[in-house]
């Protein structure tokens, strides 16, 4: 069980120093007593190069090469020099960007003040997102339920360096969004929902029997990673969401699949909807 950081970087000097450094580069307290902070994770830093070739795709192949198994945890710290890694894949990984650095500054130190604010704020989310009260909050299916309160926990995550009251605004999000869990009124049944703006009722399952596509084309890479991770942490995919409405109406109308487009519910009473979208 470990996790991995990567710079994503065209700044030559900081390639330099994480390759050089590597796990050094890690604050003191978050090495010590085997990452005792962070439940004996392991954490590995690493760099990758965007000079002379800032593609996505060729980043993802290389994220996907270093992510072997046991990695629990991806975070990735970038320059913004991969211009759609944020829009792409924010919601997957744990992407954290900062300013590329000028003239004069230490590379040194600002890749340690780096390391140090995201994982300050990786920490507390990660805190969180095992607590299994939360967990099914964070996997919920970002495109189909309809809360402002999911747009403050994708922004808050989406931004770990840039944060500094991030326990307490990410505390404030979730109590908003575990008010809205509650039984169906038209049902004397205990199970209790979260539901959306929309009013749809968004339960995670145990159930296995669904199964998400992976095939490329029509999905692409974010389809597949986007069952694989939540903001940098990995989670079973195999389960899904049963959604549906408090009187059991049938579910028909658009819904927004896994790479945005706009499908059919079909005429049931409920949805097999996955973390990533797919249904």
């Amino acid at each position: 069980m470990a996790i991995q950081i990567v710079f994503v970087t065209e700044n030559a000097e900081i390639i330099r120093i994480v390759q050089r450094k590597k796990n050094a580069l890690l604050p003191a307290d978050v090495r010590a007593n085997g990452f005792k902070v962070f439940d004996g994770e392991e954490i590995f830093v690493s760099s990758y190069s965007t000079k002379g070739s800032s593609g996505i795709d060729r980043l993802i192949a290389h994220i996907e090469e270093v992510v072997r198994d046991g990695i629990t945890s991806v975070l990735l710290i970038s320059d913004g020099s991969v211009p759609d890694l944020l829009p792409a894949f924010g919601d997957i990984f744990s992407v954290n960007l900062f300013e590329a650095p000028k003239h004069g500054v230490n590379i040194h130190n600002l890749v340690q003040t780096l390391l140090a604010k995201v994982l300050k704020n990786f920490r507390y989310y990660r805190t969180r997102f095992f607590d299994l009260k939360y967990q099914q909050l964070f996997r919920l299916p970002l495109k189909n339920f309809m809360a402002d309160e999911i747009g403050v926990v994708r922004d808050l995550c989406h931004d770990m360096i840039g944060s500094e009251r991030f326990g307490r605004q990410l505390d404030e999000a979730l109590a908003k969004l575990r008010s809205r869990q509650r039984p169906k009124k038209a049902s004397s049944r205990p199970e209790r929902y979260f539901v959306d703006d929309d009013d749809r009722h968004f339960q995670l399952g145990a159930e296995t029997h669904a199964k998400a596509e992976t095939s490329q084309p029509p999905h692409t890479k974010a389809c597949v990673l986007g069952n694989r991770y939540r903001f940098g942490i990995a989670f079973n995919g195999e389960t899904h969401f049963n959604v549906s409405k408090d009187k059991d109406e049938s579910m028909s109308g658009n819904y927004v699949d896994c790479h945005g487009a706009f499908r059919p519910g079909g005429g049931g009473k409920h949805i097999n909807m996955f973390s990533n979208d797919f249904f």
